[in-house]
């Protein structure tokens, strides 16, 4: 429970500093900015993630202090790929390579690829070992730094290139507040396992492929948007993907940074059957959590528009989340519901082709709709990528005759949703503004969570019940 409200804070905090940034850089600045931290995330998603993903699934407690080999060989692989970007980035620079964008703006990209792989590693190899103090000084001290620095520098001198170079800086401070915790008694000392090396390549390799084609979807529909429309159409484009995939991103991540955890440590503990289980109780709840969301989100849009959106963006932000909203949720189920199946079994390979559908339907909708003088085309195509995706994992996974919730875990979620669009959606009338989305968020909260503890989704309601009994009182059954 820690790690998940330590992860929420983390998210609310990256919302609020995205929100910030963009009202004082202006679409234009914030469509530059935009664009070098999809540089950023792209580099750092190729070059390593996969040190991110080999943590979370084969690091533990138990392998820091039984099997040292593990966390020698995980800093070797994250010291080649840092290698590789830095003799990359040398060769480019004595080479002379001339590139469209401004040079400022991809040193400071690829300066943000760097620390974001550094930081996602890191609190990767926290969270692998349930070290929740010391995730969470990392996290929110990260998140502080960049909050006053990166939104702060944004205000003072409205620029894209500040904030980016803020973003990177931001990681090393959080991480100043959690090296004892991250140094590790093996570290290089031990030599890397070869053995242990290509188990890590076999496992991460096809999902970061995938994950590289996720990655270049938004990358490339905003390098067209900046050639074809300018920057400040990627920004006004980019605001409600940003904030819509943060929010989507974390309300899943929040789950799985605990949930695949668990199930990982009951394969360990008490076997295969064990961990599906804990995987399909994990399906349900990752539904019942975002589907919520995107309607609630949704039906809230007027009065979330008008309160926090910068005015710039505004007569295009709503329009673009709504189109957004399907492809967000697909995403949350594809990554979080569908893709642990895939993860847990070792069967990564199908995750490749995940992606690859995902990049096809989204450059054939943008050429399909090519033409139009707003970004709406490229807004209708990252959707439908998404969609796709999701549709492509979900498949792979049913192949593989994984454990399932209970039917009434995946209908209670949509009843519960239209329940809530029936009970919020007469409070639509109302004037835009706090109290409006007050009341519309306090009913549809309210709706939802009783139509999920009528049905006792993934077991939740007598879990709850047995937390809340007095002591000494019969627990009862879960």
């Amino acid at each position: 429970m820690k790690t998940i409200t330590i992860y929420a804070a983390n998210s609310l905090m990256n919302f609020v500093v995205g929100l910030a940034v963009a009202r004082w850089l202006g679409p234009h600045e914030y469509g530059r900015f935009a664009l070098g931290l999809s540089v950023a995330a792209f580099l750092a998603m190729a070059f390593f993630d996969w040190t991110r993903l080999c943590a979370i699934r084969f690091y533990s407690e138990e392998t820091r202090v039984g099997n040292p080999r593990i966390r020698a060989t995980l800093d070797a692989a994250f010291a080649t790929a840092a290698g590789i970007v830095a003799l990359g980035a040398a060769i480019l620079a004595l080479a002379g390579v001339k590139v469209a964008a401004s040079t400022g703006l991809l040193f400071a990209a690829a300066l943000g690829g760097a620390t974001m792989g550094l930081y996602e590693y890191q609190t990767a190899l926290l969270r692998a070992r349930f070290a929740d103090r010391a995730y969470a000084h990392l996290v929110l001290a990260r998140n502080a730094f960049a909050l006053v620095v990166s939104a702060g520098g944004a205000y003072v001198f409205h620029s894209a290139l500040f904030a980016l170079f803020a973003f990177s800086a931001s990681s090393f401070f959080g991480m100043a507040f959690a090296i004892a915790d991250l140094r590790d008694g093996a570290g290089f000392r031990l030599l890397a396992d070869r053995a242990q090396m290509s188990v890590f390549v076999r496992y991460a390799a096809p999902i970061l492929a995938s994950d590289v084609l996720y990655q270049a979807v938004p990358l490339g529909n905003r390098a067209l948007i900046s050639l074809g429309l300018g920057y400040a159409a990627t920004g006004r484009f980019s605001l409600p993907f940003d904030l819509g995939i943060k929010l989507f991103g974390a309300l899943g991540a929040t789950l799985d940074v605990l949930l695949f955890q668990l199930a990982v440590r009951a394969e360990r503990v008490h076997g295969v059957e064990t961990a599906q289980a804990q995987v399909a109780r994990n399906m349900a709840l990752v539904v019942a959590v975002a589907a919520p969301v995107a309607t609630g989100l949704w039906l809230v849009l007027p009065s979330l528009n008008a309160l926090l959106i910068p005015p710039e963006f505004r007569a295009t932000f709503a329009p673009y989340l709504t189109v957004l909203l399907p492809g967000l949720f697909a995403f949350v189920v594809g990554q979080y519901a569908a893709m642990p199946v895939l993860k847990l079994a070792h069967r990564t390979a199908p995750v490749f082709r995940a992606g690859l559908a995902a990049v096809v339907v989204d450059f054939a909708l943008v050429a399909l709709t090519r033409g139009r003088t707003d970004a709406s085309g490229f807004v209708l195509a990252q959707s439908a990528s998404f969609v796709a995706g999701a549709f492509a994992l979900a498949v792979s996974a049913a192949r593989l005759g994984p454990a399932l919730p209970p039917a009434k875990d995946w209908l209670a979620p949509l009843v519960g949703c239209l329940a809530m669009a029936a009970a919020v959606w007469p409070l639509r009338g109302l004037p835009p503004g706090a109290p409006a989305l007050a009341l519309q968020a306090a009913v549809g909260a309210a709706v939802y969570a009783a139509a999920l503890w009528a049905a006792d989704v993934a077991g939740l309601r007598a879990e709850i019940t047995a937390r809340w009994k007095p002591p000494g009182a019969p627990a009862a059954p879960i």
